[in-house]
């Protein structure tokens, strides 16, 4: 089957939708699953301005891309 990306929310057909509410939640548990990495992400985009009772189908975020390169020695 083709699938064609139009936005990042429609790639897998098992994803659930989240409440912006619980975005600061989201972000510890990414952030906690690199710690000790240098790298920590921050929430851009909607994400960004979080409004509870707002759904979302993904997080988009960054990260500092000299954190990234120091931690894969690129």
């Amino acid at each position: 089957m083709t699938k064609i990306l139009l936005e990042g929310g429609n790639v897998w057909d098992d994803v659930t939708t989240f409440d912006h509410k619980d975005i600061p939640q989201i972000l510890k548990a990414i952030n906690g699953a690199l710690a000790g990495t240098g790298i920590k992400v921050i929430p851009v985009g909607s994400g960004a301005t979080p409004t509870p009772g707002k759904k979302s189908g993904d997080l988009d975020v960054m990260a500092d891309e000299a954190a990234v390169l120091q931690f894969f020695n690129v």
